[in-house]
């Protein structure tokens, strides 16, 4: 058939012949690194449009290992790790979502950590496992580049201690896996992070904690226990226990992600393969959505790990820790949020490539 007329069959069939477009402004990037892989892939989502790769998994390490995984808030940098000796690579995120590692990087850290950026994207917190026990390192970050100022010893039990910093930049929060407690850290007004202070008890297994928007709650998934613990945040960052607390949700959450306007957190519940969704009420305290928890899917199974939220609110993405079919590699699906916070899957599965997605080792880019 002569190319006009093709053309003309598409415009004459309309908007759905035709493959959806994203719109530069729009568009967002998630990463994804896998423990069993020794890279990470970068995908590209934006509202009403499939996710899609961006390229090929960009290289980390010869070591494949638990790490983490963090964007800048102004979405211009990567960074991933500690991966053993070679330490925390730095990257530049290229418009189109690729990246170009920053000169300098990797750089040198303790092994077995996780990462979390400054709300203002001028300091890097690492956790790591080095002097026999778990520790916190302030990095600044210049032009990119991890520059290492200081660390603090956590506890014997925090190996690879799961962070979440405070919107105001003032409190960091640490999961204590084996202690089933979280640690608070107070970050002094040069963004470093200073002698640790109030241990709080958690269910167990506490990991991926979540602060709410607004900076008044934190909220601690207990993977081993099957339900969050929430916390008021005091003016001083100490936590005191919410009523209700702990809430119930599905078998092995692994994280708490907040909807962009605050109203509400989302969880991934790997052992039930769901999603608990929440509305959060004037006193902190967790209420079931409409229809909660949500299926993630059995062709094929998810094993839901992380979520991650779109910019807009519109759209909700889970990555699987992987998938128990042939391909065994993690999927990333694709759910519409609808006015009342339900889910609903929308884009077929995406496969990211990576092997054993856990803990946390996927970012968005705001």
């Amino acid at each position: 058939m002569p190319v006009v007329a093709v053309l003309a069959a598409a415009v004459a069939a309309g908007p759905a012949a035709m493959p959806a477009q994203a719109r530069t402004d729009d568009i967002q990037h998630i990463y994804v690194a896998g423990i069993a892989s020794d890279g990470v892939v970068g995908i590209q989502v934006a509202p009403g449009v499939a996710p899609r790769l961006v390229g090929p998994s960009t290289r980390l390490s010869s070591i494949p290992s638990f790490k983490g995984v963090a964007a800048s808030p102004d979405g211009r940098y990567l960074y991933a790790g500690p991966v053993g000796d070679p330490g925390i690579a730095a990257f530049a995120i290229n418009d189109d979502g690729t990246l170009t590692e920053v000169p300098g990087s990797p750089v040198p850290s303790g092994p077995l950590g996780t990462l979390a950026v400054a709300p203002d994207g001028k300091h890097l917190y690492v956790s790591a496992h080095e002097n026999g026990g778990g520790t916190l390192t302030t990095y600044a970050l210049t032009n990119g580049l991890p520059v290492r100022i200081s660390t603090v010893q956590l506890d014997v039990t925090s190996l690879w201690a799961m962070l979440a910093v405070t919107p105001d930049g003032r409190n960091l929060y640490a999961s204590d896996y084996f202690g089933n407690r979280v640690i608070h850290v107070p970050i002094g007004a040069d963004g470093v992070a200073t002698a640790s202070g109030q241990r709080i008890a958690t269910g167990f297994g506490p990991e991926n904690p979540g602060i709410s928007r607004d900076g008044k709650y934190l909220y601690v998934c207990n993977e081993v226990t099957s339900n969050v613990s929430g916390y008021r945040i005091g003016p001083d960052g100490s936590l005191a226990e919410l009523a209700g607390s702990p809430f119930p949700v599905g078998m092995a959450p692994h994280g708490i992600t907040s909807s962009p306007d605050g109203s509400r957190i989302y969880v991934p519940n790997t052992g039930s393969n769901d999603i608990s969704g929440f509305r959060i009420d004037a006193e902190g305290a967790l209420v079931p959505l409409p229809g909660s928890p949500y299926s993630a899917g059995t062709a094929p199974v998810n094993l839901p790990i992380q979520l991650q939220a779109s910019r807009d609110g519109g759209r909700l993405y889970s990555i699987g820790a992987g998938t128990p079919d042939i391909a065994v590699t993690a999927r990333l699906l694709t759910f519409d949020v609808r006015p009342d916070g339900s889910l609903q899957q929308s884009e077929a599965p995406l496969d990211t490539g990576q092997l054993f997605v856990d803990g946390p080792t996927t970012t968005i880019t705001p």
